[in-house]
């Protein structure tokens, strides 16, 4: 949405940029609100799942590896 041309491009009067990612404060937010047993964080700050279990929730980075079976 941010290249000049994509209103051109996709023949529209305008396009806006919108992203579906969380912020930090957010991801937090959504946390505390559905208060899951264990949290494997994958992306965002290294200090996150510390922030968390700072917080009392069991949280921690997702190690390879650590990817459970199903079958």
């Amino acid at each position: 949405a941010m290249d000049p041309g994509v209103r051109r491009k996709f023949g529209v009067d305008a396009a806006f940029p919108l992203s579906d990612h969380a912020d930090f404060d957010e991801l937090v937010q959504l946390v505390h609100t559905v208060r899951p047993r264990q949290v494997f964080t994958l992306h965002g700050p290294d200090g996150f799942s510390e922030h968390l279990r700072a917080r009392g929730f069991h949280a921690q980075p997702a190690r390879a590896g650590a990817q459970l079976h199903l079958l």
